[in-house]
């Protein structure tokens, strides 16, 4: 009954804010979507089909802007989330609301303060959450990021993070199946020192940009990654190298990426390879050089263009799986508002573990069509094979903004 009144209520809203705009004080636009999901596997009609609601408004006005989402969800629990952002001289604020529509003690906030002055951002960023479902349910998080630009163009950011919050989505957003105050707390608002990052980069190396990040956690130093991009090979145009080495107290990690160009034919090749390094035997100068007791592949990832395709094949050692996936949209991502009137991605992921023919674990299947710029159709096929027994889900839908 409380769902449906904040449905109706929103949509009076949205009513009224459309009217205002009409008159050209706001610029308002949303959409409505809809998601059906048929379960094969379900022994009843209610659990055979279920279904998702979403109505989003968004509003701007000079220097603000504001939306609101509301969720009506057999799938996941039905939510309304509220943002808000103004913008004052070089300062911005913003604030972003969620509740759970059916349980008013599950909520969370995310508030964000940006200032820029002489060239140097600074940003705060606070993160109270509320879950009853879990036993120590409140906490909060809070980041300082600080970034400048010098003189050579070079880049500096440093980020501290006070709390022991984990935020499964990592930015407090709002995600299908998975609520940002679902994460680990310790049950109190304090806010002990969790760790802090300091980033260097956009200077030259061997004509190539480069990066140096720095990481420490609670207990002291936690790694250091030296990044280069796009090293050029004379006589060989067609070949340009990444890479990556990341130096730990316990652990060495080696990524290379090759990129190989030959026109309309483009792939990247992404190699990861990790050095474990016995660190006991002794200190220098008195004890023994540290040891390195082996060097092994972890993973490797091509990504090839071809024509308006785009194939992708990964394999991850320390997983004992690979996958190979297929598109059709530039970005690797479908995102609202492509151009393309047709997308689709396809993904197969096999595992060594698996009982399924061929070690066939996951297939996954997504296919967009925009009919008009208001209107889109959508339709997605889920199949795990592992573990067992299989697991199917059938989803679709249509999108209508206006």
């Amino acid at each position: 009954m409380l769902s449906r009144g904040v449905l109706v209520l929103s949509i009076l809203v949205g009513v009224s804010l459309c009217s205002a705009a009409q008159s050209g004080e706001l610029d308002v636009s949303g959409y409505f979507r809809e998601m059906i999901q048929i379960d094969p596997q379900a022994t009843t009609i209610a659990e055979f089909f279920s279904s998702e609601t979403l109505l989003h408004f968004s509003l701007a006005w000079d220097a603000a802007r504001f939306e609101s989402e509301l969720t009506l969800s057999e799938v996941q629990s039905s939510s309304l989330r509220l943002t808000g952002q103004a913008w004052i001289g070089a300062n911005r604020l913003s604030s972003q609301v969620g509740f759970n529509t059916m349980r008013h003690d599950s909520h969370y906030w995310n508030g964000t303060f940006e200032t820029n002055m002489l060239g140097t951002t600074l940003e705060t960023t606070f993160l109270l959450v509320r879950n009853p479902d879990d036993p120590t349910p409140e906490d909060l998080k809070v980041d300082f990021m600080l970034r400048g630009q010098t003189v050579s163009g070079m880049t500096i950011t440093a980020i501290t993070t006070f709390g022991d919050y984990v935020d499964p989505t990592g930015q407090g957003e709002l995600m299908r199946g998975l609520w940002p105050n679902s994460g680990d707390t310790d049950g109190v608002c304090d806010l002990p020192f969790a760790g802090a990052e300091i980033e260097v980069s956009g200077f030259g190396l061997c004509c190539a940009e480069s990066r140096v990040a720095l990481a420490f956690d609670c207990g002291g130093f936690d790694n250091i990654v030296f990044t280069i991009y796009e090293v050029r090979i004379e006589n060989l145009p067609w070949l340009s190298l990444s890479g990556s080495l990341t130096f730990a107290p316990e652990e060495k990690l080696m990524s290379i990426l090759p990129r190989f160009d030959f026109g309309a034919f483009e792939c990247n090749l992404t190699i990861q390879a990790s050095s474990s390094t016995d660190l006991t035997s002794g200190n220098l100068p008195s004890g023994d050089a540290p040891t390195v007791k082996g060097i092994g592949i972890t993973g490797i990832d091509l990504l090839c263009s071809l024509g308006e395709f785009n194939v992708r094949a990964q394999f991850y050692n320390a997983e004992r799986s690979s996958s190979i996936s297929i598109d059709n949209h530039p970005s690797g991502q479908v995102e609202k508002g492509c151009c393309e009137p047709f997308v689709f991605d396809v993904e197969v992921v096999f595992r060594d573990d698996s009982e399924s023919l061929f070690d066939l674990s996951f297939f996954e299947g997504r296919a967009f069509l925009t009919m008009t710029p208001q209107f889109s159709w959508n339709m997605q096929l889920y199949l795990h094979f592992d573990p067992a027994p299989m697991y199917m889900r059938l989803e679709f839908g249509f999108e209508v903004s206006f």
